[in-house]
This record gives C-alpha cells, sequence and structure tokens, in this order.
C-alpha cells in the first residue's frame, strides 16, 4: 500500500484521536462544566453528538460573523455558522496557497537565472520582508494608504469601504475584489518562505554535473533553470511548506478580521472575548479547532499527492 493512501485511510483516525484530546482535554480542565457527568462516557457523548450529529453547540446571540449577523436574543446553531462560513475560509486558503506558492517558487527560480543583478537582490530583500512581516500589521498598513474612507490614496475597487461577498459562480468580479488583496497579504509570507528555500536548494543544484553538461551543450540559461534546476527544488519545497500550515490558518483568522472576510474563522475572534462583553464562546473554539484538524489533515495529504507526482524518488520507494 503506498504512502498516500495509508495518510487518505488513517485521516479519520487521526481526526477522531484530536477531538477526544478536545472534548476530553476540556472536561479535565474544566469539570466544573459537566458536573455529574464521567469522563469516558461524557467524550463519547460529545464525539457522537459533535462528530456524527454535527452538534457542536450555540453561539450567543448577537453579534456579526462576516457579513452574517447574529439575531439578537436568540442563540444560532454552531453547524449553521461553520456551514456558512467554510466556503469563504476554503477559497481563502486556496487561492492564498497557489499566488503564495507559485509565486515564491518562480521568484527563486528567477533569482538563480539572474545571479548577482539589483533586481535579484532587491527580490531576495522583498521575500525577507514578506516572510518577517506580520500580515494583520501589513493588511492594516495598506487599508490605511487604499481604503476609500481612511487612506491616502483611494483604490475604491479592492478596498472598498463596505465589503461585500459573492459566489464566483453567479458574481465572479465581485468575489475577486473581495478576494483578491487577502489573497495577496496572506500569501506574502509563504511566498518568501518559498522563493528562500527554492534559490537556497537551486543554488545547491547549480553545481551538479548534469546542469554542467545542459550549459556545455548550449542550452539557454532559462532553459537549463526552468527544466534541470527548477524541477528538483519543487518536490522538496512542497514538502516543507505544509510545516508552515498551522501558522498558516492562524493567519487566515487574522485576514479574515482584518478584511471582514465572511469564513467560519472570523467568530473565532469574537468566540475568544473580544465582543464587548469580554464573553468565551467555547462551542466555536471547538469547532473551529475541530475545522482547522480537518484542513491540516487534507492539506497534508494534497501535499504528500503533489510531492508523488513531482519527485520521481518518492513514486519509486511508495511512501
Amino acid at each position: 500500500m503506498s504512502g498516500l493512501a495509508r495518510r487518505i485511510l488513517f485521516a479519520p483516525i487521526v481526526f477522531v484521536a484530536v477531538a477526544i484530546v478536545i472534548f476530553g482535554g476540556l472536561r479535565v480542565l474544566r469539570p466544573d462544566l459537566y458536573p455529574g457527568q464521567s469522563l469516558a462516557g461524557g467524550i463519547a457523548h460529545d464525539l457522537d453528538r459533535g462528530l456524527l450529529h454535527l452538534d457542536l453547540g450555540c453561539a450567543p446571540p448577537g453579534g456579526v460573523t462576516g457579513s452574517f449577523a447574529r439575531p439578537s436574543g436568540k442563540c444560532m446553531p454552531v453547524r449553521v455558522l461553520w456551514q456558512r462560513g467554510m466556503m469563504a475560509d476554503i477559497w481563502l486558503l486556496a487561492g492564498s496557497i497557489i499566488v503564495g506558492g507559485v509565486g515564491g517558487v518562480l521568484g527563486g527560480l528567477w533569482c538563480v537565472g539572474h545571479p548577482g543583478t539589483r533586481s535579484a537582490r532587491a527580490l531576495q530583500t522583498g521575500a525577507a520582508l514578506a516572510y518577517c512581516a506580520p500580515v494583520f500589521v501589513v493588511g492594516l498598513l495598506l487599508l490605511y494608504l487604499f481604503n476609500p474612507v481612511l487612506g491616502i490614496v483611494h483604490i475604491p475597487f479592492f478596498f472598498d469601504a463596505v465589503p461585500r461577498w459573492a459566489s464566483p459562480f453567479t458574481d465572479p468580479w465581485t468575489w475577486l475584489r473581495a478576494l483578491l488583496v487577502p489573497w495577496l497579504v496572506l500569501a506574502a509570507p509563504l511566498a518568501g518562505m518559498c522563493l528562500r528555500l527554492t534559490y537556497a536548494l537551486a543554488r545547491e543544484i547549480t553545481d551538479e554535473d548534469y546542469v554542467r553538461t545542459a550549459n556545455a551543450k548550449g542550452l539557454a540559461p532559462n532553459t537549463v533553470v526552468r527544466r534541470h534546476v527548477g524541477r528538483p527544488t519543487f518536490g522538496a519545497t512542497v514538502s516543507f511548506a505544509p510545516v508552515t500550515l498551522p501558522l498558516f490558518l492562524l493567519n487566515v483568522m487574522l485576514i479574515e478580521r482584518l478584511f471582514s472576510v465572511p469564513g467560519f474563522f472570523h467568530s473565532v475572534w469574537e468566540a475568544i472575548g473580544h465582543n464587548g462583553e469580554s464573553a468565551i464562546s467555547l462551542p466555536i473554539i471547538i469547532a473551529a479547532a475541530l475545522w482547522t484538524t480537518v484542513l491540516l489533515i487534507v492539506l497534508g495529504i494534497i501535499a504528500d499527492a503533489i510531492v508523488g507526482q513531482l519527485d520521481p524518488r518518492v513514486r519509486g520507494a511508495g511512501l
């Protein structure tokens, strides 16, 4: 059985194990919330209620999750909040990963093909800044610069004062306007990491015999970089990128809050006590932890599949 098939088969087991830790940890740390309930029986009840029936509790009344206002005086099921925001989370994640990963790899190969030039040094410096700068600070500076109400230079098409949201299947232009800037801000650290990693790996490969042979045959430098230097770096870069996914998902929550993207992670800000009343919503926090686990597992499996296609050594080993 291949490694990818094993990952897919064990994914539900990993998810259930994480859910047991989440529910059980809460019951161990806060037994006062579950008076008269046994630990094992309570965890089994939580797993049945949360995983099999998607009954994750209710969000507190009032408040706004993205562009969805919760009714006052009436709690809203967390399942409904998740169903409304899950697609925005997925679109934001997918777009930023594609923009950051592809842009970073191409930038690293471009620096290898133009070593020592001012533009290459400037691009590497920008990658270092993008990797180190907090996304919340970068996004806030962009709003102060370009927002039509607060900004110095008004760019109304992609910095609307009142954010709008639409499906890409019904209104693709509004969907693109709402996500383009969040994509770029969220993708910046990933692009910086991929650029620096690709550049470091490609510099080592340029001394290999087959690269020197390609240069000796008179192939164009861009062809050598694209065919002989770039391909071996793709698998290593993709395999390392999942290491940053937990931090990447934390940045998703910050970006959704900053740019009012109506994803489910937007509600976590209020759930941890930033709703004006210092009330913590445990159902939303637990649901966000489970949703994060699902995304980490799925993205890890996708990364393994991509590495298997890009690196023939991984395919041959069946890992």
